[in-house]
């Protein structure tokens, strides 16, 4: 039994896993647990704590009451966090798996999060010229994501064979992009990847900015004959629109319902520039390489069609929504996306973009509260719409 602050908690130790991880199973809590949910559900919280990921327990009025997982109790107001999600697998599974599934000698499994791991593995046992030893990063997904991973996957296999940097995946030795590796909460599977060299792009630097267009533009561009049938559908409205979070707001619901409107007109009368979408084409999400001056694009697990402009409002709202005149420009230049068009369309699929992430902010807020971080937020998309 484990109290923090005034709420107890039963812990198991699980065997893989040292004494100070336990798993929540039945916290007692003055705040009343939901009829709908288990007892020990844990959820994934967006403050960070001691460099790892924090989550909240359910017997508390801050919950959100969504994944299972491994925690770290530590006392922080009435608070229960933890660390690690027990969602993916530990890395010495990870480890074994490379050695039986890819046949090489791997170094270290180094994490980069809950479902990412560094690995440093001689380069000769996948190239016919054999080099220094090189980096590649392993990635775990839930088994029903499996298609659309694995086309994300060949969508990065593809740019990287046209000279763009995308984390070019390394397949198994039957060939396979990816291998089954379960875990204690459910199947998942794993695919091994080089790392795209580099830092990180920040999203307020003009500068950083014109490289993060130019290299979304050019990753459009060099897509633009790939096909694959598990590539996800761009919808315009995913948010249904009773959904009760939207009554959080009054300008909510109408903000929603409006920009997908104005965006299905534009679809019908409108001769746009689809093509396949990376999803989530944030500044983080882009690696700039300062010896040869190459971005890269990484993270393609979201990839999908569609409009490409709405990969381009993404980008645009992560620079801050108004002020990314050289993000617009740069992939103008680059993309193949006719500069009348972006003038024409970009405004709507903004507003689109906007009204979506206003709505998973506020779905957050409604299901457990939300964070500081995640109201100041949705003042943020408020001031941007209205």
């Amino acid at each position: 039994m484990i109290t923090v602050g005034d709420h107890e908690h039963s812990t198991e130790l699980l065997p893989d896993h040292d004494a100070r991880v336990g798993v929540c199973t039945s916290p007692a809590s003055a705040h009343r647990q939901p009829a709908h949910e288990p007892a020990g559900r844990l959820v994934p919280a967006r403050e960070p704590l001691g460099g790892g990921v924090g989550v909240r327990c359910p017997g508390s009025r801050w919950c959100e009451h969504r994944f299972p997982g491994i925690c770290l109790f530590t006392g922080h107001g009435r608070r229960c966090w933890r660390i690690m999600r027990s969602v993916a697998p530990a890395a010495d599974q990870v480890h074994t798996t490379l050695r039986r599934s890819w046949q090489c000698d791997p170094g270290p499994c180094i994490p980069l999060g809950e479902d990412a791991w560094r690995v440093e593995i001689d380069n000769g046992q996948f190239e016919p010229n054999p080099r220094d030893a090189a980096q590649f990063v392993v990635k775990w997904a839930p088994v029903a994501t499996r298609r659309g991973f694995e086309a994300g996957l060949c969508a990065a296999e593809h740019l990287d064979a046209s000279g763009v940097c995308a984390g070019r995946p390394v397949r198994a030795a039957d060939g396979a992009l990816t291998t089954a590796l379960p875990t204690r909460a459910g199947d998942g599977v794993i695919a091994l990847m080089r790392l795209v060299p580099g830092r990180p792009l920040h999203a307020d630097d003009p500068l950083d900015q014109s490289w993060w267009g130019g290299a979304l533009g050019a990753a459009h561009r060099s897509l633009r004959r790939f096909v694959h049938p598990d590539l996800a559908k761009f919808q315009v409205a995913a948010v249904p629109a009773a959904a009760p979070h939207l009554a959080m707001e009054p300008w909510l619901g109408p903000a929603v319902t409006e920009a997908a409107a104005v965006v299905r007109r534009i679809m019908v009368t409108d001769q746009l520039t689809y093509g396949v979408r990376h999803g989530a084409p944030d500044a983080a999400r882009f690696r700039l390489d300062s010896s040869t001056g190459r971005v890269g694009l990484v993270g393609w697990a979201a990839a999908g069609t569609g409009p490409l402009l709405y990969d381009l409002a993404h980008a645009v709202l992560c620079a801050g929504g108004t002020e990314a005149e050289a993000l617009v420009e740069a992939y103008v230049r680059a993309g193949p996306v006719p500069a009348d068009e972006c003038v024409a369309v970009l405004p709507a699929m903004l507003a689109l973009r906007t009204a979506a992430r206003a709505a998973a902010v506020a779905e957050r807020i409604h299901t457990g509260g939300g964070t500081p971080r995640d109201h100041a937020e949705l003042t943020r998309m408020a001031a941007l719409l209205l």
